[in-house]
């Protein structure tokens, strides 16, 4: 962008069908002119050196979307591109032909991410899924170390400014990782949040990191949060302007000292951000104590807007912001905290939230019941374990003993959220809603189990009301005309059905009672049989399957010898 042409921009006519995958403009001195462009499998390379877009290169090599592309911060005519075909190709654009160097992962995940290492300029680093791996260009074709970074998608890699084998990573997962190089294992610190986190990069200046989040189902956080690396429970100051999801950001080329931050957004609008000194001393390794944090926000100058993309309109800037507005926040992550609460959380009506009085107020209507609850958050919260208070307000209706238990499991939800170091307020009152379903469903059952036990032999019972009537006995002629019977062992003990007149529906209940003890000595009977039938199944007399054996095999013999004789007497 020129300043001298009253921050206008131009726009590049593409002919292709394809989106745009990447675009990144080139970082060295000598070559701020130039700016690759990925399209699905290809990559243009355009200078604006005489006002107007030429396009210089067209590099060729993936056979799948190319997903991100990074140039050397050294070597002005050094880039590399990575792609779902899990290959990065490393591009000399003095020889644009081919690829100076090809990197494969042999996975079965493509390389999402790629970044050269800022300091030396001859280690690459690229994303697989949740894995990354470390190239030395020096060494040929394979990488020299391996690090299990994740266990979801990585969306951004930034080499550190200042020391070579550091490097951070933005996960889908919600966390940033710090990573040494030498010590693959595990990570040196982590930044934990409650959304997928989409980029995070090192400050040019002093020892901080600016992240943006992705919300969950479009809801939430639209600002970036800045964060000081030696210290990770809370950001120090937030950028607050855009009204939708934050795409992405960049550092402007101008001098660290006096550091601009660009960001575009999907309500197609792009601000410039001026970080002051005040900001900027936030950042150093051993911030001031007595600064809590602070919020960024835009100059009334614009309106709320700070220029942008009109649908169907012409690309244009309003003119740029000037120095932002700073203003004195209790803590920063409370606003975050409120900025991510779910407002269609069911049975839940947000009433108040002030982040600079450090209240909420909310009420909640579940089956009848009434709440009017008011949460005041201590300075120190979430940090040191710090919990807020709940106080109940006037229009609720609860009894005493129901009100002692919701404040319970409020308390006991809000420790456990804290100890760990993480906001609690949403999941306060999910719990309390379910608690309270709880409550409601106990309180208007009909039918009361004293014993766990007797309810699950009921339970049982009752499903067993539909298996068929078992068989204990059986004949059948095989196909090579054996004769195949089964029937009960002689010796199995018989429960006796004489003054019942029932038959049992479950064979189990042949060996001695259905559920043992629990409904007495007698064992349980559901259906009324006739009793020819009960001693059909259960007989005190010959055994049926005895007296079908004896016939059949009768009938067999009989038929076998008129079998004989008609055949002998067809003879003659």
């Amino acid at each position: 962008m020129d300043d001298t042409i009253d921050c206008g921009l131009r726009k590049f006519q593409r002919h292709s069908k394809y989106e745009v995958t990447a675009a990144e403009w080139a970082i060295c001195q000598n070559s701020q002119e130039y700016c690759a462009i990925a399209t699905c499998q290809q990559i243009e390379v355009v200078t604006w050196r005489s006002g107007e877009p030429t396009l210089q290169h067209s590099l060729r090599a993936h056979t799948r979307m190319i997903t991100d592309i990074d140039w050397h911060s050294k070597v002005p005519h050094l880039l590399a591109s990575c792609s779902i075909d899990t290959f990065t190709h490393l591009w000399d654009l003095r020889d644009p032909r081919k690829p100076v160097l090809s990197l494969s992962a042999v996975c079965m995940s493509g390389a999402s991410q790629v970044g050269f290492n800022r300091v030396s300029g001859n280690l690459v680093a690229t994303a697989h899924d949740g894995d990354l791996r470390i190239w030395d260009q020096r060494k040929g074709s394979c990488p020299i170390q391996y690090i299990t970074a994740h266990l979801s998608r990585i969306h951004g890699i930034n080499w550190s400014h200042d020391h070579e084998t550091s490097l951070s990573t933005a996960s889908q997962d919600g966390t940033v990782k710090y990573f040494d190089i030498n010590n693959p294992r595990r990570a040196e610190k982590i930044i934990t949040t409650s959304c997928p986190v989409w980029r995070a990069r090192y400050t040019p200046f002093a020892d901080g990191l600016v992240t943006t989040s992705v919300p969950q189902q479009g809801r939430g956080e639209n600002s970036l949060l800045m964060w000081n690396n030696s210290k990770q429970d809370a950001p120090i100051c937030a950028l607050v302007g855009h009204t939708d999801v934050v795409l992405d950001f960049a550092w402007g080329r101008k001098d660290i000292h006096d550091p601009e931050l660009i960001t575009w957004s999907r309500d197609q609008t792009i601000r410039i951000w001026r970080i002051d000194e005040e900001v900027r001393k936030l950042c150093e390794r051993y911030p001031p104590d007595d600064d809590d944090g602070f919020m960024i926000e835009e100059s009334g100058g614009n309106g709320g807007n700070g220029g942008g993309l009109p649908v169907g309109g012409k690309f244009t800037l309003s003119g740029c912001p000037k120095s932002p507005m700073r203003e004195k926040q209790p803590s920063v992550s409370l606003q975050h905290e409120f900025s991510l609460l779910n407002p269609n959380i069911p049975h839940i009506d947000i009433e108040v939230l002030d982040p600079i009085k450090r209240t909420a107020t909310v009420r909640i209507s579940v089956n009848g019941y009434v709440i009017m609850l008011q949460v005041n958050f201590p300075p120190l919260y979430p940090n040191n374990g710090t919990v807020p208070e709940f106080h109940y307000c006037q229009g609720t209706s609860l009894d005493d003993a129901l009100s002692v238990t919701l404040m319970k499991v409020l308390r006991t939800t809000a420790s456990q959220r804290v100890k760990k170091g993480r906001t609690c307020l949403e999941q306060c009152l999910r719990a309390l809603v379910n608690q309270l379903k709880k409550s409601f469903n106990n309180g208007d059952r009909h039918l009361r189990l004293q014993s766990p036990r007797l309810e699950g032999a009921l339970s049982s019972a009752l499903h067993d009301a539909c298996v068929p009537f078992p068989k204990t006995s059986g004949v059948r002629f095989s196909q090579v005309g054996i004769l195949v019977t089964f029937s009960r062992p002689l010796n199995t003990k018989r429960i006796s059905l004489k003054q019942q007149n029932t038959t049992p529906r479950a064979l189990s209940a042949l060996s001695g009672g259905y559920l043992g003890n629990v409904m007495g000595s007698q064992p349980i009977l559901y259906a009324h049989r006739d009793p020819s039938t009960s001693s059909f199944y259960l007989p005190d007399r010959v055994s049926v399957c005895v007296w079908i054996y004896r016939s059949l095999s009768f009938l067999c013999t009989f038929l076998i010898k008129f079998e004989v004789f008609w055949h002998f007497y067809a003879q003659f």
